[in-house]
């Protein structure tokens, strides 16, 4: 389990407004607040604890014109801030662990991903951040952290546009090959 002794947990940690560093502030983040606000609202009305997070894709872009306090300002203005900002390649150091755990067929499949591209594919520095966000690593997240205060979600609610669907199946194809069904299970999608 990760290292979470004096970290907030939630009932539900609700992921939004997933940008790479290669992209604006667009409409598709705007979107995903729309719904964000919807889903607190749903989730006060029925007295659970909730809580929210951004992703910040930096490691796949090869051009970085995001303004990442601008972006995060652009949020603000929205009163749509986040509790904490995670950025996606400091996941990459926590892969190897999932990999461990993947059974022999996919695991061979992705270190030959890896071996041929020399880089984490994306379903796997996926799942690696659903897993943080759900406790299940034997982290310091304090210090994984881009700006903000970690929080623990007992179950995840993702926002995401539809074109990351598959990517995200992929993940939950992760998830069960290690045996991490019960995070799988615990993960909603809101796809628009």
């Amino acid at each position: 389990m990760t290292r979470h002794n004096n970290i907030k947990k939630v009932e539900y940690l609700i992921e939004y407004a997933h940008i790479y560093t290669d992209e604006r502030f667009n409409g598709e983040h705007k979107k995903s607040i729309e719904i964000v606000r919807k889903k607190e609202r749903e989730l006060d009305n029925l007295g659970k604890s909730h809580g929210k997070c951004i992703l910040i894709d930096n490691y796949n872009p090869i051009n970085h014109i995001l303004n990442i306090d601008k972006f995060l300002s652009n949020l603000n203005d929205l009163e749509a801030n986040p509790d904490f900002v995670m950025l996606e390649s400091t996941m990459t150091v926590y892969c190897i662990f999932l990999l461990h755990k993947m059974k022999h067929k996919l695991k061979k499949k992705y270190l030959r991903y890896i071996k041929s591209r020399k880089k984490m594919p994306c379903s796997l520095l996926l799942t690696v951040w659903h897993v943080i966000k759900t406790g299940g690593l034997d982290i310091n997240i304090e210090e994984a952290i881009y700006k903000g205060t970690p929080i623990i979600g007992k179950n995840l609610i993702i926002v995401l546009p539809e074109r990351f669907k598959n990517v995200e199946e992929l993940g939950r194809k992760i998830l069960h090959s290690c045996n991490m069904d019960d995070i799988a299970t615990r993960i909603e999608y809101e796809y628009f």
